[in-house]
């Protein structure tokens, strides 16, 4: 066999081989139709389910919500949020010193050290 007849039945071949892949794969996902990634229309989920998901999926996006916002994605009353944020917040323990300076009502500094200028007094 000559060299261009080997290159001739390679060519048919592949011409044919790509013919059958390109009609069973045609041929397997014709059941699922052209419209991927929509819902089928059997889907049980009605439009007020769809719009509840998207507001969901908005709120939980956002970096920051109103108390409205909040209360709805955490599925409690308006009242119930104004109530929480109303309450005391506990002072943040990143800086100790500071925390104890804020609730002796000094500044750190002078938690730490005490006054300046002023010898401490032991007992």
């Amino acid at each position: 066999m000559s060299r261009d007849a080997v290159h001739q039945f390679f060519d048919e071949f592949k011409e044919k081989f790509c013919l059958l892949v390109r009609e069973t794969v045609a041929e397997e996902l014709e059941p699922m139709g052209s419209a991927r990634g929509v819902a089928p229309a059997t889907d049980d989920i009605d439009e007020a389910t769809r719009q509840a998901i998207a507001e969901q999926h908005l709120i939980a996006s956002k970096s920051y919500l109103t108390r409205a916002e909040a209360a709805t994605y955490l599925d409690v009353s308006e009242r119930s949020i104004a109530e929480w944020s109303a309450r005391a917040r506990p002072i943040a323990t990143h800086f100790p010193n500071r925390a104890l300076a804020v609730r002796r009502g000094t500044s750190a500094k002078q938690s730490k050290s005490g006054p300046r200028g002023k010898a401490r007094a032991r007992g």
